[in-house]
């Protein structure tokens, strides 16, 4: 009786480990995750060093247009955002919810952005296929890597559903992913199945980042060099690969060359994510 016992378990624990690779989200669902990011950057210059804080708190919504066996398309919406930064001494708040932000400057930076849905094709494994182009006309590489644009590139893991291995899993089994260039941001990392607790699976994250070539800020050319940690936990629906909520931390450092002098950069960002299906 006590091996019969033992073999159930045994085989249920398989059963939920292969369970735990699936999304199974069908067209019509809702996603409303809060993002809030704080990002600390330390520069030196000219035997100086400033800090510079920004924090953030974006509300986005995925709608799941298309699902099949294969592939799904995810439309994406940044819903609100509010900002709270201290930059060498002067202090800059935005909130998209009042008209007189919407009207400044920071109100025409995100303006291509907020309230604009952005779709995605997304495969079986949670990996963008397709990604539309930026609607903002340029990139910032700082805000990339601290979440404030919310952009996401082809190859990525999108960041509201599990991340799902070729392989069956149980609790323990680790995969490693990998996306991205140098040029770009590319990203290293090892996702470890942590636990199966009632409907959720708890997945960590370590991994590593590196970016090493030039972007284009507010019309300057700069040569970015940055090498960075990261490490964060994640909590999803089992039944459907949704996420439920999640921290993570990243660590950088290099530096930014703009007109022959060259900066060094100490940046250290930290996340948390709460969603809730609509």
């Amino acid at each position: 009786m006590k091996r019969i016992v033992l073999s159930s378990l045994f085989l249920l624990s398989i059963a939920m480990g292969v369970q735990a690779q699936k999304i199974v989200i069908a067209k019509g669902q809702k996603l409303e995750a809060t993002v809030s990011t704080k990002m600390t950057m330390t520069m030196e210059m000219m035997g100086q060093s400033m800090e510079n804080v920004t924090e953030t708190v974006g509300t986005t919504v995925a709608e799941v247009k298309e699902a099949s066996a294969t592939e799904f398309t995810i439309g994406q919406l940044l819903k609100k955002m509010t900002m709270n930064a201290t930059m060498m001494g002067q202090e800059i708040k935005f909130d998209s919810d009042k008209k007189e932000d919407m009207d400044g400057q920071m109100g025409e930076a995100v303006k291509g952005k907020l309230g604009v849905e952005e779709e995605y094709k997304i495969s079986a494994t949670g990996k963008v296929l397709t990604a539309p182009a930026s609607k903002t006309g340029e990139s910032n590489p700082m805000n990339d890597l601290s979440g404030v644009s919310g952009t996401i590139s082809v190859g990525q893991q999108l960041p509201f559903l599990v991340p799902v291995p070729s392989k069956s899993l149980k609790p323990g089994d680790s995969w490693v992913d990998s996306s991205g260039t140098a040029e770009t941001v590319k990203l290293v990392n090892t996702y470890t199945l942590k636990e199966i607790k009632g409907d959720d699976l708890i997945v960590t994250v370590v991994g590593t980042l590196v970016k090493n070539g030039t972007a284009e800020v507010q019309g300057m050319e700069m040569q970015i060099e940055l090498n960075g940690k990261v490490n964060g936990e994640s909590v999803y629906e089992a039944a459907t690969g949704w996420l439920k909520g999640g921290t993570s931390n990243v660590d950088v450092k290099g530096s930014i060359s703009v007109m022959g002098q060259s900066v060094p950069i100490d940046m250290k960002v930290t996340a948390t994510t709460t969603a809730k299906k609509l």
